[in-house]
């Protein structure tokens, strides 16, 4: 008696992740290459680095894609060497000013 209410658990415990998991990947986003994320960036940058690794964690888990535009409303020398080292460690980094 006891094994066959553990078989009836487990089958259904098993069929509701299975679910859970099918609906799941259909409700999920799917963001194309042609979405575009602006983030207003000045000073020295200093959450710049990480800000641009939580959009890279995004973009590899899918959450979102496309493009990152930094765009620059005062950057001191710090952030844009910054900016330069993101630049070409993620190519799908964009910078621009105010007025692009």
């Amino acid at each position: 008696m006891f094994w066959d209410l553990a078989v009836v658990f487990f089958a259904a415990s098993g069929l509701v992740l299975l679910l859970w998991c099918l609906i799941g990947t259909m409700l999920h986003p799917i963001f194309g290459a042609e979405t575009v994320t602006f983030l207003a960036v000045d000073g020295d940058g200093e959450t710049l680095e990480q800000q641009s690794r939580a959009f890279a964690w995004l973009r590899d888990g899918r959450a979102c894609g496309g493009k990152l535009v930094l765009i620059d409303c005062g950057l001191s020398k710090e952030g844009k060497d910054c900016v330069k080292v993101l630049c070409e460690r993620y190519p799908w980094l964009v910078v621009c000013g105010p007025s692009e």
